[in-house]
């Protein structure tokens, strides 16, 4: 129940029924509860909750010989390394897991697996490979009708087609899985990155406006959940499409910040926008005036930093 829970978005409520099935099980038991709890923590940004659950939960079904477990337990451990920049570990983990669901012919966990070497390609800005491996997970999925799957393999779609300025594609893709993501009683966790992708193509189409309205979408939503990874990059989106430079310049400094206070990594790909964003403001601020305006925004909580727009 938990485990289904968290794909709803009902955090809460599935750390609770985690927490009472922890105390009374055997170590099978102790070791799924594990792998959901990383789920959380990867949700949640919680960096040090994640090494520690993950790597427990794969210990434990190694030592009880459970493929299928340690095939749960890659996901997590393996997405602790793309957050923190180890994207070449990351990548070795995936494959490892993508060979032991082949083994077990799982194929919904094959698109899964696929999915994650996509998203790692997208945060390398490997974009074809990104691309490829994502349609072969979408493939898969449509195949086996797991719409979990379905979904992660379109977020890489999407993202990488954005990134790569094929902004008919990606907003094709981005805008179905904003609709699914809205249709929820609660949003759904991927709604604010993929709002966020949304604002970005709305702006390098010519309209900043749309592109506003989606960043404070994306940043409403990334706070209702508690996700604050989401919120950072919700909050580089507004200094993107912020019409007054000067309040651009402090939400990026007030992005920076949070971003180091929760040692938070900044993927290449991530970069390329933040890059462009500088280049802009700095072309209209001076360099100078920029920096002081950045060290300004580097004392302003996230919500006080929104509150300039």
């Amino acid at each position: 129940m938990a485990h289904a829970l968290i794909d709803r978005s009902e955090l809460a409520l599935a750390s609770a029924l985690l927490d009472d099935a922890l105390g009374g099980g055997d170590e099978w038991t102790a070791a799924a509860v594990l792998v959901s709890r990383a789920k959380l923590a990867h949700a949640a940004g919680d960096l040090a909750a994640l090494e520690r659950d993950g790597n427990r939960s794969a210990g434990l079904f190694a030592g009880l010989g459970d493929l299928w477990g340690r095939l749960q337990a890659t996901d997590w451990v393996g997405g602790l390394a793309e957050l923190i920049g180890d994207y070449d570990r990351a990548a070795a983990l995936h494959e490892e897991g993508l060979r032991w669901a082949e083994e077990l012919e799982l194929w919904p966990e094959v698109g899964s697996k696929l999915s994650w070497l996509a998203w790692i390609a997208v945060q390398t800005r490997d974009y074809p490979r990104a691309r490829e491996l994502a349609d072969r997970a979408y493939r898969l999925a449509v195949e086996q009708g797991a719409p979990a799957a379905i979904v992660f393999a379109e977020l890489s779609l999407g993202f990488a087609a954005r990134r790569d300025r094929k902004l008919d594609v990606a907003v094709t893709h981005l805008q179905h899985l904003a609709e699914l993501g809205r249709q929820e009683n609660q949003p759904a966790l991927y709604l604010p990155m993929v709002l966020v992708e949304l604002g970005y193509a709305a702006e390098q189409g010519g309209d900043p406006a749309a592109g506003l309205a989606l960043h404070l979408e994306a940043f409403q939503a990334a706070q209702a959940m508690g996700a604050p990874r989401d919120t950072i990059t919700a909050l580089e989106g507004l200094a993107s499409a912020a019409g007054d430079p000067e309040v651009a310049a402090r939400l990026l400094g007030a992005a920076a910040a949070a971003r180091s206070a929760a040692d938070f990594t900044t993927a290449p790909a991530e970069r390329d926008d933040l890059d462009r964003i500088t280049s802009r403001l700095v072309a209209a601020l001076g360099r100078e005036r920029f920096d002081a305006l950045v060290a300004e925004g580097h004392d302003l909580g996230p919500g006080e930093a929104r509150a300039l727009v």
